[in-house]
């Protein structure tokens, strides 16, 4: 490569040099100095400005490989400027009729400078400048009968600068990623966001582009004018005439060199929105992860998985904390549902079990349940409510001694599970109850009020006020809650492949007061997380999901993942993870001895997904260790760092009792072989 000046081979050695900054700074100095003179600057102008400089900033220099003793003896302001004149950044000119020393700065040294300058102080309103410029210039040589070739390809150059100015305001963003994750907290997070983003490229460039200035106010109009000047055939052979008399240039290719510019710079905007989108939710990820106080339970999920997995009961461990985990079941039945066949045994078929003793035949049973024409439903109602203490009925404390009771007792139930019911049933793990006249289980029967619009209408004096759309967006919401537990404000979108805004978050949103009325008649109460852009439900009278030991145990890890993901520098605002990396981490907490089987992996995987906690990306009849998983931040929710310490601190108890027990026992058994 030839330059076209003559540079020296020391010039380059400013760049190696471990004083380079404080190289280029003393350059700007001079270079500030040297805009005031016409031609040069003395030494000891140039001397006193680097002083000035050195006792403001106290400058330290390290010691460069060649340089002499006595150089390195003088004072910094002297051996900055002695070093920049041997490299042949400034040049030396004597003056034998004054007798005094000139310093200049070179051609070549005078580029390096400008972008020296940049760097430090980027221009601001360059877009501003080169739209406007186009725009003036287009219409200026489209309107003007004494039209130049020379605005034509003034403003085919103002197009090259813009596109060049945004390109590198791209760059920029990149910088400012890198920069943000290398904060560590809160402050720092915020603080590089506000001093830094905000304010070297929102403030100072980004917002040129999206104010009364912006691109688009003259896009159209520059587009319009272009094609106007291509149409008009009889314009376009004058002026292709008058370019031929001067340069011979094709005044067509100009024009479209122009209109494909202002394309190229559609496009990169486009590519910056997209980017300043990412930041911004990288940012506010970052500090909605650090605000919500999670962000120490690495440590606790660590000792906790470790604790799990050094037991010598760790399948108890297992079930206390799926116990401890906010995954309610609900599901919500309306006047629209189809109707499913119950999974769990019902009534009849727990009556029919006990055959050893003289019970209910099926037949019997079955006849039972034919007597609904019998009792009115306000009678079965009546019954209900007789026995509700609390907004609760424990079946054990009602005294079965008659047919009728019993038969009661069976409607009951059974109109508990129909739709549209305002009570639910909760099963105690196979209990029976045993009278001596019947035996049957025992049940715990809830008060609970399910989708109906006779009670939105009581709770909510704005619900007429609403139209179809939004009744129904409320119901849907409602059983959304119930159903899942979690609704998150952005859901993945496998056809886009990407995050979009889930409209039942803003259902939600909006009808935050009347929903949290409604929940609380259940004794359920409606939380919000929006840092992490989760709404859920919580609440003793909710009936929890009882999950496997595999759901349990990858739900764990998963929130692990999660948690070292959000902990390290990373751009990206989402959780991946495969199903190889979940069994990775599993075996090194020793969690499994086996490897589960394909049934039960894709079981754990569709419950896992049916409360927000994961989104599969592949499918699951094709599962491997390839197969990849989102995690959604409701996993951050289900198991909080106060539930993690209280399942320590239980397990820690336990062990320390339970080596009580032990040492109590060694001890009897001694003092029992002692002789007398």
């Amino acid at each position: 490569m030839k330059f076209a000046y003559d540079i020296p081979d020391s010039f380059w050695s400013l760049f190696r040099s471990m004083n380079r900054e404080l190289y280029m700074e003393a350059l700007l100095k001079i270079n500030e100095e040297y805009e005031y003179n016409n031609y040069y600057l003395s030494k000891e102008v140039c001397l006193q400005v680097l002083e000035d400089w050195n006792e403001s900033q106290r400058i330290w220099l390290s010691p460069e490989e060649f340089e002499s003793e006595n150089d390195a003896s003088q004072t910094p302001p002297n051996r900055i400027l002695n070093w920049l004149i041997k490299t042949g950044w400034l040049k030396r000119i004597e003056d034998f009729s004054t007798l005094t020393t000139n310093i200049i700065i070179p051609d070549y040294a005078a580029v390096f400078l400008t972008a020296f300058e940049e760097l430090v102080n980027p221009s601001t309103d360059d877009t501003e400048i080169y739209i406007q410029n186009v725009y003036a210039t287009l219409f200026s040589f489209w309107h003007d009968k004494k039209m130049n070739l020379a605005m034509l390809k003034t403003a085919l150059v103002n197009t090259k600068k813009l596109n060049k100015a945004l390109q590198d305001m791209l760059h920029n963003m990149d910088h400012f990623f890198s920069r943000l994750l290398k904060q560590k907290s809160y402050e720092e997070v915020l603080a590089e966001h506000l001093e830094g983003y905000v304010e070297e490229i929102v403030e100072k460039k980004y917002h040129i582009l999206k104010t009364n200035d912006n691109f688009y106010l003259y896009k159209n109009d520059i587009k319009r004018c272009l094609r106007e000047m291509r149409e008009d055939i009889p314009w376009m052979e004058q002026v292709q005439k008058k370019a031929d008399k001067e340069k011979g240039e094709d005044v067509l290719s100009i024009i479209n060199a122009i209109e494909r510019g202002f394309d190229d710079i559609e496009h990169r905007i486009s590519n910056m929105d997209k980017e300043h989108s990412k930041y911004i939710r990288a940012t506010v990820t970052r500090m909605n992860y650090m605000l919500n106080g999670e962000s120490d339970t690495r440590g606790l999920m660590i000792q906790l998985l470790k604790t799990i997995g050094d037991s010598k009961d760790s399948e108890e461990k297992i079930e206390k904390v799926g116990q401890s985990m906010n995954l309610s079941h609900f599901e919500v039945l309306s006047e629209k549902s189809l109707y499913k066949k119950r999974k769990r045994r019902d009534f009849a078929s727990q009556v029919e079990e006990e055959k050893q003793q003289e019970e209910l035949s099926r037949e019997d049973v079955l006849r039972l349940n034919k007597i609904h024409t019998r009792y009115q439903q306000a009678e079965i109602e009546d019954f209900i409510e007789a026995y509700m203490h609390d907004d609760h009925m424990e079946v054990k404390d009602i005294d079965i001694r008659d047919e009728e009771s019993f038969e009661k007792l069976i409607l009951a139930y059974d109109y508990s599970t129909r739709r549209n019911s305002k009570y639910k049933v909760i099963e105690r793990d196979d209990k029976l109850i045993d009278n001596g006249s019947y035996r049957y289980p025992a049940l715990l029967g809830t008060f609970f009020a399910l989708v109906g619009f006779i009670l939105l209408v009581l709770f909510s004096r704005n619900y007429e006020e609403l139209n179809d759309e939004e009744k129904n967006a409320v119901t849907k919401v409602i059983r959304t809650l119930l159903k899942q537990t979690f609704v998150l404000e952005r859901k993945y979108d496998k056809k886009s492949g990407r995050l979009v805004y889930n409209k039942e978050f803003r259902t939600i949103d909006l009808h935050q007061e009347f929903l949290r009325e409604y929940f609380k008649i259940s004794g359920i109460e409606l939380r919000e997380n929006l840092h992490l852009g989760v709404f859920y439900i919580e609440g003793e009278t909710l009936i929890g999901e009882k999950i496997s030991r595999l759901s349990t145990i990858y739900l764990l890890i998963l929130k692990l993942l999660y948690d070292e993901h959000m902990a390290e520098a990373s751009s990206n605002t989402s959780v991946y993870t495969s199903l190889g990396e979940i069994h990775e981490k599993i075996n090194d907490f020793h969690l499994m001895r086996t490897l589960p089987s394909i049934t039960e992996m894709r079981r754990s995987i569709a419950l896992l997904k049916k409360y927000q906690i994961i989104e599969p990306l592949d499918v699951l009849e094709e599962l491997n260790d390839e197969t990849r998983m989102m995690i959604y931040p409701c996993v951050n929710v289900v198991l909080l760092g106060d539930d993690i310490r209280r399942l320590i601190e239980n397990f820690s108890k336990e062990e320390v009792d339970s080596e009580f027990d032990e040492d109590e026992a060694a001890i009897s058994g001694i003092i029992e072989d002692m002789p007398e």
